[in-house]
């Protein structure tokens, strides 16, 4: 029944590969940091059997912890020392679990081998969209040719008088109309659960049900409404206010603009890219199997 600017201007999902964020992603500590090369001696901060890291490399995982843990003290010497210390656990746990053959097992081959496509593909989609912008002017212009659907959310306050039957339901609704108090008419007569509340449904942003919806529409600020049906009987409603609907600032939606525009701009980037790839790469699917 509503619409608000939030629910007007979020990003749609979709199925194409959305682009990565803005930065390097660093692979966890465990069994990918146990393939890498070995660090020569002279040039390792910490070596546990076969494996080694070197202070550059160490610092690299200290700056990728603070991106994802930004209150934590890299510069703190301790809790460097427990960065490190967690590091030597889990390369211990990596080699013990190389000597019995885990790293071969099925599932963590098929995890590790998932892992790196998901990388891979992030960062394909960061290097197609890293240039892509969306500037100030087109925000603007954006907002100017779609101010009408940029709007805070309608809320209506409406009462409701529920009844048994058609016939109870058009005397009252004539008391009504004669100018009879809708609050202690619903009190008196509603049968319906707001009826101790002399109708009050309080202020709706989405219709309880679709007739009282089309009827809300219809009515101006203090009017009645006509009798209708609904689950629990025969309804007659009044709308007692209405409040919102007002265009939202440009200030206060600038960055949602933004956001959106940028996501749409990066999704067809790579869907064009998709496109380009299917025409030139053979593609064959055997649709038969999926039964």
């Amino acid at each position: 029944m509503v619409k608000s600017a939030s629910d007007t201007i979020s990003p749609e999902e979709t199925s194409v590969v959305k682009p990565a964020p803005q930065k390097q992603i660093t692979p966890p500590t465990g069994s990918q940091a146990a393939i890498k090369p070995q660090v020569p001696v002279e040039d390792a901060l910490v070596t546990v059997g076969d494996w080694s890291m070197s202070v550059d490399e160490f610092k690299e995982r200290l700056l990728a912890l603070k991106e994802v843990v930004p209150d934590y003290d890299i510069e703190n010497k301790d809790a460097r020392k427990l960065v490190l210390d967690e590091l030597v656990r889990q390369q211990l746990l990596v080699q013990s679990a190389k000597e019995i053959g885990l790293d071969q097992d099925r599932d963590i081959r098929l995890a590790v081998t998932e892992f790196e496509r998901t990388l891979i593909v992030r960062e394909m989609a960061r290097k197609l969209t890293e240039s892509i912008e969306v500037t100030d002017k087109d925000v603007l212009n954006f907002y100017n040719d779609n101010m009408d659907k940029l709007t805070s959310p309608v809320e209506y306050r409406v009462r409701e008088i529920v009844l048994n039957d058609k016939l109870k339901a058009s005397e009252i609704l004539t008391l009504l109309l004669k100018g009879e108090s809708f609050l202690q008419t619903a009190k008196q007569h509603s049968v319906g659960k707001s009826a101790d509340k002399g109708g009050d449904l309080g202020f709706l942003t989405r219709e309880p049900f679709l007739e009282m919806g089309e009827e809300i529409l219809k009515l101006k600020v203090g009017e009645v409404s006509s009798i209708f049906k609904g689950p629990e009987g025969y309804y007659i409603i009044k709308l007692e206010a209405k409040r919102g609907g007002e265009v939202v600032p440009f200030d206060e939606i600038k960055q949602d603009i933004k956001v959106r525009m940028l996501t749409e701009k990066q999704q067809t980037i790579i869907i064009d890219h998709i496109d380009t790839l299917r025409e030139k790469t053979k593609v064959d699917l055997n649709e038969d199997l999926l039964n």
